[in-house]
């Protein structure tokens, strides 16, 4: 079980199946339809007793199809070789993670908004306690590595954080409608921090928030204008 795990997982050149060594390639499928057939065969019980369970269906699909996608990106899209690791799931069970990890049990409005959150900041981190692995998605921002802020502080001159932005923002060219969903973001979550760490500095809440009225936030405020209701705040620019 093991070396099937291995295999069903793989995400380097060392455990993916490649006809580039035709001896490797045809042991690991070799093994792989052997471990179908064994699932067809195993018997759960007692010897009296016993039934098809749950674990033979999933491991007979996952491993059909496994060999299946191998043959059909290596002998059809000429792929050099096939990590089955990246058509697992583990990606998915990262995001559902980081939705459960303060709440457990979420609501379909605060699915939503964790959804929102994870999808436009990227800078989550993955649950040790997680019975799946890291997938190895590459994430815009870790703002919550202190490792990673300390390295960029040391070998980045100051205004290099600027630079990234503004480079960021320059290529990205994101619509007026995204830009205007952008802001009703910021305005909610600056919101959620004012009530939460009870903010009251004049000075630092005259940097962070401005009136509705404001001419530099005519075009971003319409979406905000639509769902605020008079609760939301209207962040600077």
């Amino acid at each position: 079980m093991f070396q099937w795990f291995k295999l069903i997982t793989s995400r380097t050149r060392s455990l993916a199946l490649s006809e580039n060594i035709p001896d490797k390639y045809d042991q690991a499928t070799k093994f792989l339809q052997d471990q179908i057939s064994l699932f067809h065969k195993i018997k759960i019980g007692t010897s009296n007793r016993y039934a098809w369970k749950p674990v033979q269906t999933g491991v007979i699909l996952a491993t059909t199809n496994a060999l299946n996608l191998a043959e059909y990106y290596i002998k059809n899209k000429g792929f050099h070789y096939v990590c089955l690791g990246h058509f697992t799931q583990d990606a998915i069970e990262n995001l559902f993670s980081q939705i459960r990890f303060v709440n457990p049990v979420p609501s379909p409005k605060y699915f939503k908004m964790a959804l929102r959150l994870i999808s436009v900041a990227q800078y989550f981190k993955t649950n040790r306690r997680g019975n799946y692995e890291i997938d190895d998605s590459t994430y815009l921002a870790e703002f919550f590595s202190v490792t990673q802020r300390a390295h960029l502080e040391e070998e980045q001159p100051e205004d290099s954080l600027d630079e990234l932005i503004l480079d960021f923002v320059v290529q990205s060219r994101i619509s007026a409608s995204e830009e205007q969903s952008l802001y009703y973001l910021a305005g909610s979550l600056l919101a959620k921090i004012i009530k939460r760490y009870t903010l009251n500095c004049p000075i630092c809440l005259a940097f962070v928030k401005t009136e509705q009225e404001d001419p530099s936030i005519q075009e971003l405020k319409r979406l905000t204008e639509l769902k605020a209701f008079g609760k939301l705040i209207f962040a600077s620019r």
